[in-house]
């Protein structure tokens, strides 16, 4: 019998985002999108997520730090890369 883990949320921070201004400093991220290669995996199995930050304006933004946490590490651990493992 295969057993499936149960869900993990796996929270990111994005560092360093205050707001945008018309002072020449960056624009503030609206949204994030977070997808991961695998949606579902088992005891033992890893995956990757990845992080596409926006602008109000829908323009992707790069250059920004994403800080990836699991919110139950005794089940799914992550890396500061996104890798994913479930325990």
């Amino acid at each position: 019998m295969r057993k499936h883990l149960a869900p993990v949320a796996i929270l990111l921070s994005v560092l360093g985002q205050a707001c945008g201004g018309s002072d020449g400093s960056p624009p503030a991220v609206a949204t994030v999108a977070v997808s991961l290669v695998a949606t579902s995996v088992l005891i033992g199995q890893a995956t990757t997520a990845s992080a596409v930050l926006r602008d109000a304006g829908g323009t992707v933004l790069t250059g920004r730090t994403v800080t990836w946490t699991s919110s139950a590490p005794s089940v799914a651990t992550v890396t500061a890369a996104g890798s994913v493992a479930t325990v």
